[in-house]
């Protein structure tokens, strides 16, 4: 078969490729991908927050927090992070590019704990 074969074609058309299982493992790879980056930035919001109340004396890393709203910060990628582990979140990225799994699959990407 040719490339402009109607059953090639209709391979590649939007409906087509948003209902391939490979699209939705891009989605569910954005997701992991989110979650991960979330749950790293909270960590170390976190331990910088739990370092400027636990250090006497500790007044340009409470300034620090004061100025950068760090607080408000943490909440608002808590809230995120809990609507990004929802189901219903795959549904709102829908006919995004996602991402690419392979890219988090292959050894020696410099990504650790991703889910095989």
């Amino acid at each position: 078969k040719k490339i402009s074969d109607p059953e090639i074609r209709n391979m590649f058309t939007r409906e087509a490729v948003l209902k391939s299982d490979w699209y939705k493992e891009r989605l569910v790879a954005f997701q992991r991908k989110e979650i991960r980056r979330l749950t790293q930035g909270i960590e170390y919001m976190q331990t910088f927050l739990d370092a400027t109340k636990t250090k006497t004396g500790d007044w340009k890393g409470q300034q620090i927090v004061q100025d950068l709203n760090i607080e408000a910060r943490l909440d608002s990628c808590k809230k995120r992070l809990a609507e990004v582990k929802k189901p219903s979140f795959l549904d709102s990225i829908h006919g995004t590019l996602g991402v690419d799994p392979s890219l988090y699959s292959v050894k020696g990407n410099n990504v650790k704990d991703w889910p095989a």
